[in-house]
């Protein structure tokens, strides 16, 4: 158990890093109205939990759980995994879409 917090620290401080890289270097390159979006889709990539396996109800990153259950074949548990990335993806392009169209207006 100690390890997976471990490994849990050590992802979130990865991610963070990562997003702020992003924010500081790529997005400028982006048009105005994407910029929100795109920074709220690499975030939803990234912090979305998911558990991994059925049996212990341990989260990971739904990305990983993607990634783990494509290796396997296993097409429902991709289907399963990929639900709440879809989900929160569009909450989040929506919001941040209507928020930057109000900002123009």
């Amino acid at each position: 158990m100690f390890g997976y917090l471990i490994a849990w620290i050590v992802y979130l401080a990865t991610a963070v890093v990562l997003l702020r890289v992003f924010r500081r270097h790529f997005m400028p390159m982006l048009p105005p109205g994407w910029r929100p979006v795109s920074a709220g889709l690499l975030a939803v990539v990234l912090f979305t939990p998911w558990p991994i396996d059925g049996d212990t109800w341990l989260p990971a990153p739904a990305i990983i759980a993607v990634v783990f259950n494509l290796m396997e074949r296993d097409v429902l548990g991709v289907l399963k995994s990929l639900f709440p990335l879809l989900l929160l993806s569009t909450l989040v392009c929506s919001v941040a879409w209507w928020k930057s169209r109000r900002a123009e207006s």
